[in-house]
């Protein structure tokens, strides 16, 4: 069974941080808030980002020091990472600033064992060229490509994409339409739900 928890938002900007747990492994999609061992019941084995804007990753170092989890972005996305141009840092905060320490490249289709589940990677680029989302059993992490009620992310910042975003919608929507969809920001919807208010 699958736990899925999200975590107190500490900051102006911060997208939500889910923490899922399954058996005796933990995993966090988009750590913007900070570290509490009080939450963590298990070891995190891994560190997702649905992409590479600074607002999914403004507590990361934090995540990484205590956990020594293996921090994940998609290969597109990679060199955002570091980049305060293209994870937007420098656009909304005036900051350079980014992440510099180790991650690995994921890859659409990757699978990542976790407990007695496992994460799926679906590639569903738009908002940025290396926007991801998660697929844990019935549950799917979409980052900033949809959100409930029918929005989807913006395509205006550096490397967005109107027509890839569609794309993406479309493969989401193929999905099974019972699957509980979390965005990266407000509440959660499911697919059929979205469908409905996507289409009307």
């Amino acid at each position: 069974m699958l736990r899925i928890e999200i975590l107190p938002h500490s900051h102006p900007f911060a997208s939500n941080t889910y923490l899922l747990t399954s058996a005796d492994e933990c995993a966090v999609i988009d750590p913007s808030s900070p570290y509490d061992e009080s939450y963590v019941k298990g070891k995190v084995k891994y560190i997702f980002l649905t992409h590479a804007h600074f607002d999914h990753m403004l507590d990361i170092d934090e995540w990484v020091e205590k956990t020594g989890a293996t921090v994940l972005v998609s290969e597109h996305d990679y060199d955002a990472l570091a980049d305060s141009e293209k994870n937007c840092y420098m656009l909304l905060t005036h900051k350079d600033k980014g992440y510099y320490g180790r991650a690995e490249k994921m890859k659409d289709s990757n699978i990542y064992p976790l407990g007695h589940e496992s994460i799926k990677v679906i590639s569903t680029p738009g908002h940025t060229p290396g926007s991801v989302s998660l697929l844990a059993g019935s549950s799917l992490f979409v980052g900033d490509t949809i959100f409930a009620g029918g929005g989807y992310g913006k395509c205006c910042f550096p490397g967005g994409d109107f027509a890839e975003i569609r794309k993406s919608i479309i493969k989401i929507l193929w999905l099974d339409e019972n699957i509980t969809v979390y965005p990266g920001h407000d509440g959660k919807t499911t697919i059929k739900e979205y469908k409905k208010d996507y289409l009307r």
